[in-house]
């Protein structure tokens, strides 16, 4: 009889769990259930971080910037629609490292787009 009732509190207390926590899954890129994650690659080995201007190119009047991780690997909460990604990063003293070549991309609802991001310098 007790482990029959430990055993009924342990499911309810499962099912509990998994309604409750399901919501913050969801959140866990702030409060976006849509966005892009990736890579950026193409940059000089000793850039290790980088940033991403996101321009909306769909009429909205958006715009942010999005830094990478020490391996250039990002994760940003989007609302859907069309943006530009350029790619910049922090050159060392001496150093000038031009912006990227935009790339355009496309967020659809409630989906995270896996994306490479390939850094190609704006030409002078």
């Amino acid at each position: 009889m007790f482990m029959k009732k430990l055993l009924f509190k342990l499911t309810l207390l499962s099912v509990a769990a998994v309604f409750c926590l399901a919501p913050l899954a969801a959140q866990s890129r702030g409060y976006h259930q849509s966005g892009i994650t990736g890579q950026v690659t193409g940059f000089p080995t000793f850039i290790t971080q980088c940033h991403i201007l996101i321009i909306a190119t769909d009429g909205r009047k958006f715009q942010t910037v999005a830094d990478t991780d020490n391996q250039l690997h990002f994760d940003v909460g989007l609302k859907p629609g069309t943006y530009s990604l350029i790619p910049f990063a922090d050159a060392p003293p001496g150093l000038v490292i031009p912006q990227g070549v935009p790339v355009t991309v496309r967020v659809d609802k409630k989906q995270f787009l896996q994306f490479t991001l390939v850094y190609t310098p704006q030409p002078e």
